[in-house]
């Protein structure tokens, strides 16, 4: 755990084999570590697999008779780039029985239910990757607002009729990478399906709670055409063709698949990125606009403001506190908003109440026009709520939570680069930690997820920008009112709220990493341990995955196939000790100091390692390709 409450995500590389047509290729190392491994291992005693006395056990077949997996129908709502094309060429032998490809978005929610009336066993959702570089925030807008449709619509039609599609790939490209080239190369096209991590995080959670729907998200490179070497050297194809068949790993982890390697998603502690050492300066002239800055986050941040500016000895410039009504809501924030006044009087800080419309390119040109190139930062709070389950969303609700939350962050960022603002020095979007999931809220999820999308394209383009994930706050908003029922119950929770000034504290945390993006919340241990005890479906396999670099695995697992990913990964030990990860390397490592160590190293970090290692080379008498 954290004590300062601030975590970012980590990619790390995962080695695994490419699929075979029998679906065994995990089998083949899980059983190689066991054969490998005296019978008192820790980590064998730890998983407590049964085998007969004195003999390693073996791992569980795929069913009784052993037979290798289903053919499957396979439906696809393709890309036109090859993508898909070369994940159905690639695919193991004999696994596909019929495959019906579709293209375009143009599918309403009667023509979806119709193509999906016929059931299939793998649906691969590739309309992401439809884009064209060169993209202004309008046409961005148009053809995200398109992908998102089509996929709310399967999500619903999915709810509805659980039985009909028995597992699903969603795959992006290049709404994870960070890059300065290829965000050069292609612009902000590249932010096009930036929801779509969002949306399958929380239909994930969705559609498992009464039946198990595994659904893998994968992102992976940017090619505008896939290169005629992809023939020749088909890196790439095979092993997105072999993440979406490979059935052990199949929606137990968020996956990138570059070039370089095959990495998967992690939540860690800040601690060690904070060595970065990047320290937040108040400007001393200028501007800084807080959007929704009559809210109680809006005026949390103002009051930070000054309460910075008086610590750093800095006045002259000005907080433009921006909304469409500028209207103070009577009790905490009217009281807020006086200390702030009071405050910034005494420190020669300028601090009004005005207007700005962030509803429109037009809207927000008109706001930045006014700052006569003295914007110094921004801080893009504003946001609105729709919560709805899956089965009663509506698509005018997604859109009402796009219109003020990601649609306005695309508007700002149009303006900044069309409207020279040379001092800009922060810019500051209010994500959410419902971008990892969050029941309800498949609206606000792939909203918050494309802002962190946006704010990767940005400071990959030497733009400042930075996305904060924010947990709940415990003393403002909805949790001022909250009766003891509700308040305790919240307190119980996984992720219960924090106080204002852990927050805070939490905030500087992440600003010191110089990231991206960063989450600030509060883990509640115990029902962190609980929720993860028995983790039967897939949905919590990946969350159980997705923060094991935090929370322990607990020794209960049962010896089964479904656990065969958990098996490996925890045969790893930490892959914070085992390097390649794709976050520290590109933002950290070059900020900080590396020490040399002649420690040796814990033996029990190198728990299994050999399987990480692992070379290509003979496993019994199959041969593991990588």
């Amino acid at each position: 755990m954290n004590e300062n409450l601030c975590y970012v995500c980590e990619w790390y590389e995962e080695k695994l084999p490419l699929e075979n047509k029998d679906g065994t290729c995990m089998d083949q190392l899980i059983q190689s570590f066991i054969d490998n491994h005296p019978a008192n291992d820790p980590f064998l005693e730890y998983i407590k697999p049964e085998g007969p006395e004195g003999k390693a056990p073996e791992v569980p077949p795929m069913d009784k008779e052993g037979l290798p997996p289903k053919k499957e129908k396979v439906l696809v709502f393709s890309d036109s780039h090859g993508y898909c094309d070369g994940i159905i060429k690639h695919a193991p032998e004999g696994r596909i029985s019929s495959k019906t490809v579709v293209k375009g978005t143009d599918y309403d929610q009667a023509a979806v239910d119709k193509l999906l009336q016929k059931k299939c066993d793998l649906l691969i959702f590739a309309s992401g990757l439809d884009y064209e570089e060169e993209m202004c925030a309008a046409d961005v807008i148009e053809r995200n607002t398109a992908v998102s449709k089509l996929f709310y619509h399967i999500c619903k039609h999915m709810e509805k009729n659980p039985a009909n599609v028995s597992r699903m790939a969603v795959i992006s490209r290049g709404s994870w990478a960070d890059e300065e080239d290829r965000h050069q190369e292609v612009g902000l096209g590249l932010c096009t399906g930036g929801t779509l991590f969002g949306h399958v995080r929380t239909a994930r959670m969705e559609l498992t709670s009464d039946h198990d729907i595994p659904i893998q998200y994968i992102d992976t490179e940017y090619h505008k055409e896939l290169p005629d070497w992809m023939e020749e050297d088909t890196y790439l194809l095979e092993r997105l063709s072999a993440e979406v068949f490979r059935m052990p790993s199949f929606g137990h982890n968020d996956v990138r698949i570059l070039h370089s390697g095959r990495y998967v998603l992690r939540q860690v502690p800040a601690d060690d990125y904070e060595k970065a050492g990047w320290e937040f300066e108040i400007p001393d002239h200028g501007v800084i606009g807080i959007a929704g800055g009559n809210g109680a986050l809006g005026l949390i941040m103002g009051q930070w403001l000054v309460d910075q500016a008086e610590k750093q000895q800095k006045s002259g410039f000005k907080i433009q506190f921006l909304s469409r009504s500028c209207k103070i809501a009577e009790g905490g924030n009217a009281k807020q908003w006086k200390k702030i006044q009071d405050k910034a009087a005494k420190l020669g800080i300028e601090v009004s109440q005005d207007k700005m419309d962030m509803s429109s390119q037009d809207g927000v040109d008109a706001y930045v026009d006014s700052c006569q190139g003295q914007l110094q930062g921004f801080i893009h709070s504003a946001g609105v709520l729709q919560d709805q389950m899956l089965k009663n969303l509506t698509w005018e609700q997604c859109m009402t939570v796009f219109e003020p939350k990601h649609f306005a962050a695309l508007y700002l960022h149009e303006a900044l680069l069309k409207l020279s603002n040379p001092e800009l020095k922060f810019l500051w979007m209010f994500s959410s930690i419902a971008a990892y999931g969050n029941m309800g809220q498949f609206n606000y999820s792939g909203s918050n997820s494309f802002l962190d999308s946006l704010c990767r394209h940005r400071r990959a383009l030497g733009l400042p920008a930075t996305a904060m994930q924010w947990g709940g706050w415990g003393e403002v908003g909805m949790a001022v009112n909250m009766d003891a029922m509700s308040r305790r119950r919240m307190e119980e929770s996984i992720m219960p709220a924090f106080k204002t000034k852990d927050g805070l504290a939490g905030m500087e945390a992440g600003l010191r990493t110089g990231l991206p993006g960063f989450a600030v919340f509060r883990f509640n241990a115990k029902a962190m341990f609980s929720a993860f005890d028995d983790c039967d479906t897939a949905a919590g396999c990946l969350m159980r995955n997705f923060v094991s670099e935090i929370t322990p695995t607990p020794a209960n697992f049962k010896w089964e196939r479904k656990h065969l990913m958990t098996i490996f990964r925890m045969s790893h030990g930490s892959y914070a000790d085992l390097g390649a990860n794709l976050i520290w390397t590109k933002w950290i490592y070059p900020h900080v100091e590396v020490e040399d160590s002649d420690e040796e190293e814990d033996p029990e970090k190198q728990l299994g390692m050999y399987i990480h290692n692992f070379s290509p080379g003979p496993v019994g008498n199959t041969t593991v390709h990588y």
